[in-house]
């Protein structure tokens, strides 16, 4: 019997960026590849930027993109001075924008509820202002995998060697199943 596909929890992980961008650079990241049907959902997007002492305003961006196309945005709603170091947290379901720590300047920040974003998807930033000595650096990306089993009897990522824990398998599921439903057939016929 065919049943309809499922999506399955998986782990919860912790992406950071490969390489700190240079001074003065936008950053690009990319979600990672993963098992066959992997998708993400973004629980908090974590972020500093050392403001360098050149005068002048920046006002921080951040969107989500395909490769070719921007699908979601949030961002700073405040302009952030020059010679400061600003942290920005941003999660779905944050109420406003607030200032949580005036004098380290540390930042909640609103963004959509992002699920199921695919690996090979970005996350760019726009710095309105930036200078060529600011500097962003300790991305972090705490994320919810989400794993697609398509329809049908065969479970993805089984026996692909990546030891995940979110898979069973279920050829050995069906075995036990099956002498169990023996066992229980044989108690039954005797009287």
């Amino acid at each position: 019997m065919l049943r309809a596909g499922l999506w399955h929890r998986g782990l919860t992980r912790l992406l950071t960026f490969p390489e700190t961008p240079a001074a003065g650079k936008e950053f690009t990241f990319t979600f990672p590849q993963g098992p066959e049907g992997i998708r993400y959902e973004i629980v908090n997007f974590l972020v500093q930027v050392d403001n360098s002492a050149v005068a002048g305003n920046r006002n921080y961006t951040f969107h989500l993109d395909n490769g070719a196309e921007r699908y979601a945005r949030w961002g700073s709603p405040n302009s952030e001075v020059a010679n400061a170091q600003v942290e920005f947290s941003a999660y779905p379901g944050c109420s406003a924008s607030i200032l949580i720590n005036p004098t380290r300047k540390a930042q909640q920040i609103s963004m959509p509820s992002l699920r199921c974003i695919e690996p090979g998807h970005r996350i760019t930033s726009e710095t309105a202002a930036m200078d060529v000595a600011d500097q962003y650096k300790g991305l972090r990306i705490l994320v919810q995998e989400w794993l697609y089993e398509p329809a049908g009897e065969r479970s993805p990522n089984i026996g692909d060697g990546s030891g995940r824990v979110d898979t069973i398998d279920v050829q050995k599921l069906n075995a036990t199943l099956e002498r169990f439903a023996q066992l229980l057939e044989a108690q039954q016929a005797t009287p």
